[in-house]
């Protein structure tokens, strides 16, 4: 005599293939998240600093600064935050996004006695805790995060 046995319900093994499963793709989801905010946050902080170095070019063409002579922009190596120096009679200080740091730079834009601006910076690294990191170019007449 044979039985029909009809089983409603799921073994143990199949539970811990499916658990298993969901482990590895909430770990391969983690992981790209993580990344993904790293070069959201580079990419803030750089758009951030061509915001200001914009903002000091402006100043300088427009001769609206309390300076004589020139506007400065400026931070350390490891630093989360840069300095702009001749804007008004106080110094700016600009704070990065939390894991940011920048490589060392000075950007000096001379007061025009024509349409013309001078700096004295080229290349400008920020750079997130993880590794991400970004280039600021600054050119003469222009300046683009690479």
């Amino acid at each position: 005599m044979q039985e029909n046995r009809n089983y409603h319900g799921v073994t143990l093994i199949e539970l811990m293939v499916v658990i298993g499963i969901i482990v590895i793709m909430s770990l391969v989801a983690w992981t790209t998240l993580g990344s993904s905010k790293k070069n959201v946050d580079v990419d803030s902080a750089c758009s951030q600093m061509l915001s200001s170095i914009n903002k000091a070019r402006s100043y300088a063409l427009s001769g609206k600064s309390d300076s004589s002579k020139l506007i400065k922009i400026s931070g350390a190596t490891g630093a989360n935050s840069y300095v702009m120096m001749g804007l008004t009679t106080a110094n700016e200080t600009s704070i990065l996004p939390k894991g940011i740091t920048t490589s060392s730079f000075t950007c000096a834009f001379s007061l025009p006695s024509g349409a013309q601006t001078n700096p004295s910076c080229g290349l400008i690294t920020l750079t997130a805790a993880g590794g991400v990191s970004k280039t600021l170019t600054v050119g003469t007449f222009n300046a683009k995060c690479n």
